[in-house]
């Protein structure tokens, strides 16, 4: 599918400049660029940390997790059938507890890496503005997206007022 949407985007470029326009399309890897930026160590620095206190969390539910699972099935032979539905219950509550916190804490990290990593895709969405501009490119499209993103257009190429007219509509 967006293999066809690159297609049909390029189609309407090269359309356009067969009409005597010419237009000019870039594209670069964003994640290489955002690497570049000093403050991408610091932040990532910063998330390994956090990843490695939230795996130690989870770690230690895991083996809260084993020891019940031991411990019950080293017991169950003399427990009564109530004492090891409860028990049952309590392993797969802790299941879901454990399902439940890394979820959350990848939630977590991925929420603080965009937090941090704010500044510089501001710096690099205006640094993309002003490469765009001053050299005169029509779109930037983003290879990490395959190519479903642009990252810059033209604004004098928006067409939605001659669609407006040709479909009659105010």
């Amino acid at each position: 599918m967006k293999h066809l949407l690159l297609l049909l985007f390029s189609s309407v470029l090269l359309t356009t400049t067969a009409f005597g326009q010419q237009e000019k399309i870039g594209f670069f890897s964003s994640s290489k660029l955002v690497g570049l930026f000093p403050e991408s160590q610091t932040v990532q620095s910063t998330i390994d940390k956090m990843s490695a206190e939230k795996q130690a969390v989870g770690t230690a539910l895991e083996n809260e997790l084993k020891a019940k699972i031991q411990n019950f099935e080293k017991d169950k032979a003399g427990m009564a059938q109530i004492l090891q539905e409860s028990r049952i219950e309590e392993i797969r509550n802790l299941e879901t507890k454990i399902q439940n916190y890394y979820a959350t804490a990848r939630k977590e990290i991925e929420d603080k890496r965009q937090e941090l990593l704010k500044p510089v895709f501001e710096k690099v969405n205006a640094g993309i503005k002003k490469v765009a501009e001053k050299h005169k490119y029509t779109a930037i499209i983003d290879l990490d997206t395959g190519g479903q993103f642009l990252l810059y257009i033209d604004a004098s190429r928006d067409m939605l007022e001659l669609m407006k007219t040709e479909l009659g509509l105010k």
